[in-house]
């Protein structure tokens, strides 16, 4: 129901209206923000679940909290989902799902797994090439963009990354890449806690929803 989302309709409009620009041909680039505790992740998800109903195509993965995280790993969990594989597949057994899933897509794609399956088998943060001084997410970022830009030729695309608060360095650095791709108009969308929140923002060039505690936003609303 819409109960657990009362004060919240001005950041559901924001989201919902985003979704129309992507459609309408425009890029979209937004990070939901606020202190922890305050519904971040239910209220993109009540918003995803609209998105998905509507025909979007919804990649979704998460950062961790772990001390030391899994490089990559958002982007992982978001192409392990979007074309089915277990996470329990060894190496091999995994590639071959990879060549799958992405044949299932579209049969030109098959050239992608290689990437991919580096992706999925990441366990150390992936460092410069010294001697050709490449970035050290630069051929996943390409390998990404491919599939995305394949996804937004079929529907709506929409990616998703929770507690982007917590990514690692190399999450950030492909985020990037990817942002300064030749993509199609999609939408990208984060959470993240308030603290860093602005310098991410600034950094991928997003734009900002503010969540308030319900008691700010309801005091918002009746001033409004």
């Amino acid at each position: 129901g819409r109960a657990p989302f009362i004060g919240r309709e001005p950041q559901l409009a924001r989201l919902a209206g985003a979704l129309v620009a992507v459609r309408a041909g425009l890029m979209q680039r937004l990070v939901v923000r606020g202190a922890p505790g305050l519904g971040k992740t239910s209220l993109v998800r009540s918003f995803l679940e609209r998105s998905a109903a509507q025909g979007c195509d919804v990649l979704h993965g998460a950062c961790d909290s772990h001390d030391v995280p899994v490089p990559l790993g958002a982007f992982a969990q978001m192409v392990r989902l979007r074309l089915g594989i277990d996470p329990r597949a060894g190496a091999e057994l995994a590639r071959d799902q990879v060549a799958a899933g992405l044949r299932a897509i579209a049969p030109e794609l098959e050239r992608l797994a290689d990437d991919l399956q580096r992706l999925l088998s990441i366990s150390a943060a992936p460092t410069v090439n010294p001697d050709s001084g490449e970035s050290p997410t630069s051929g996943l970022s390409a390998a990404l963009a491919q599939l995305l830009r394949e996804l937004a030729r079929r529907a709506t695309v929409v990616l998703f990354i929770d507690d982007w608060q917590w990514a690692d360095d190399a999450s950030h650095h492909l985020l990037a890449e990817l942002i300064d791709q030749e993509l199609p108009p999609m939408l990208i969308l984060l959470t993240s806690r308030e603290d860093g929140a602005a310098r991410e923002a600034l950094a991928l060039r997003l734009e900002s929803i503010a969540l308030l505690p319900m008691s700010d936003a309801r005091d918002s609303a009746r001033s409004s």
